[in-house]
């Protein structure tokens, strides 16, 4: 039988290298603001000029500070703020009892100062609530809730006594922070709560 003999209907080797792969149609444009749902948080993005077709169809983006692809749009990425707005109200619904809203978090004391960083200024502090608990923003860090007070009160003031040699520290009294929605952490930690992005790729 001859070696280059192929049964009617049957695929040669070169059939498959030649098979094209499916089509990544381009649906964000550089410019376009997108709308990314981080559990129930929203975060506003710009499409940078960066796109590239992936295997099996999809397309990747380069956005300010993130990327997204076309298997994202519709789910957790968004051209609209009203259809970002409903998956993330649909997300803390759905895990009620696992998200403490900003608007709920209510402290007894707050701790907080700045200090200028290339022109800008940097605000850190810490809030004492009602349970014991600490709310502990910083750098290096995600935004958490942490039972472990001693600790963290120790580490903001350590932080704190670090730049206190610096002309351009303040220390802000009546200080109003601004909070971030927080999320039950699913792993035995110190943490209790933190900010969306903390174990988002676990997700």
């Amino acid at each position: 039988m001859n070696a280059d003999y192929i049964c009617d209907g049957q695929m040669s080797i070169f059939d498959l290298l030649r098979k094209e792969e499916p089509k990544s149609p381009i649906l964000l444009h550089p410019g376009d603001k997108v709308y990314l749902v981080v559990r129930g948080d929203i975060e506003e993005h710009t499409v940078l000029n960066r796109t590239w077709g992936l295997s099996g169809g999809d397309r990747g983006y380069d956005l300010d500070s993130w990327q997204t692809w076309n298997s994202k749009i519709g789910r957790t990425t968004f051209t609209s703020y009203e259809d970002a707005e409903k998956a993330a109200s649909e997300y803390i619904a759905t895990n009620a009892t696992d998200v403490i809203l900003a608007k709920d978090i209510k402290p007894v004391k707050v701790v907080a100062y700045s200090y200028i960083f290339y022109e800008r200024e940097i605000i850190y502090f810490y809030a004492i609530l009602d349970d014991g608990t600490v709310y502990r923003h910083s750098d290096g860090t995600y935004d958490h809730i942490s039972k472990d007070a001693e600790y963290e009160i120790n580490y903001f003031e350590e932080r704190m006594n670090m730049t206190k040699d610096r002309t351009d520290i303040t220390i802000l009294e009546d200080y109003k922070p601004t909070f971030k929605n927080m999320y039950k952490i699913d792993k035995k930690d110190n943490w209790l709560y933190a900010a969306a992005r903390y174990q988002y790729f676990l997700l």
